[in-house]
């Protein structure tokens, strides 16, 4: 396969797209200084995507989007060699695997870098199976999540508005779990599954997180009342949560959770129910430098 013969994919519903036809032009580009032959597509459905994948032949495909659109392309064909260049808001998976947020860097890696495999979580809830890149919440991100109604992640006036009507519904979890085999009983708000150190708008959920180890990231944050989880959750994003005795963190490689809780994978709103997740090595081809990079947390 030669790195040079690309397919630009454009996730039309992105959150930093605002013209698809800009877009391409500036993909293209960008990918032509940088020594490659492209061609572009723009979708707006799994089922799009599935269609290019299953259709891209040999070439590279380079993803033009967030977050969201590596979810889909790990949702939507996996035998591929997938490059991105950045063009979400939040940009967790860019940020953690150190590339480029500007296009002319970001070609040249997508040209030049070889596709290095990524860890997935493979989520199996009501009958659904989904793959996560970031990570999985459970609890009340994810019931906040389940009733956000922008059109995308930038929204935030509907994200506020979410998180509100969360907050005002919230009563602490009494989940089980089974963590590699190991039963849990637990009192909590909120937890993660996490592949990376980011998750949700830059939340540094588990700082010390890598997304090619072979682990995920078991964190688990107390029982916390309506006045204290805001604040709580300020902490998870400054990644200052583990210093908290009462927050339970550990590497495991399945978690069985046994009790209905509020759902979400990356973005995707699975609804209230109990799920298994699988850390599935590699599974996701994806042009990056060696490793991914590490950002100091934020301070207050």
């Amino acid at each position: 396969m030669s790195a040079r013969e690309l397919q630009i994919v454009v996730n039309a519903n992105a959150s930093g797209v605002d013209s698809v036809r800009s877009v391409i032009r500036d993909a293209r580009e960008a990918l032509d200084h940088a020594g490659a032959r492209s061609s572009a597509v723009a979708t707006r459905s799994l089922e799009e995507l599935a269609e290019v994948i299953a259709g891209a032949g040999d070439r590279r495909l380079v993803l033009v989007g967030g977050d969201g659109a590596v979810h889909a392309a790990a949702n939507a064909g996996l035998d591929r060699e997938f490059a991105l260049l950045p063009a979400g808001k939040a940009n967790n998976i860019a940020r953690v695997l150190g590339l480029p947020r500007e296009w002319d860097p970001a070609a040249a890696l997508a040209v030049r870098e070889a596709a290095r495999p990524l860890d997935l979580l493979a989520v199996e809830s009501g009958g659904q199976r989904v793959l996560a890149v970031e990570g999985v919440s459970a609890g009340f991100q994810a019931a906040a999540r389940g009733r956000y109604k922008g059109e995308n992640s930038a929204d935030m006036a509907a994200g506020v508005a979410a998180l509100m009507r969360a907050l005002a519904r919230h009563r602490p979890y009494d989940v089980e779990l089974l963590a590699d085999g190991r039963e849990l009983s637990l009192r909590t708000s909120q937890l993660f599954i996490s592949n990376m150190r980011l998750f949700g708008y830059g939340f540094q959920v588990a700082p010390d997180a890598l997304p090619d180890d072979g682990q995920a990231d078991l964190v688990v944050l107390p029982p916390l009342s309506r006045a204290r989880i805001l604040p709580a959750l300020a902490r998870v994003r400054r990644g200052e949560h583990l210093s908290d005795e009462r927050v339970l963190a550990r590497r495991v490689h399945r978690v069985e959770i046994q009790t209905p809780v509020p759902l979400v994978a990356d973005a995707e709103v699975l609804g209230t129910a109990t799920a298994t997740i699988d850390l599935v090595p590699g599974a996701l081809r994806l042009a990056r430098p060696v490793r991914p990079a590490r950002e100091p947390a934020a301070r207050p």
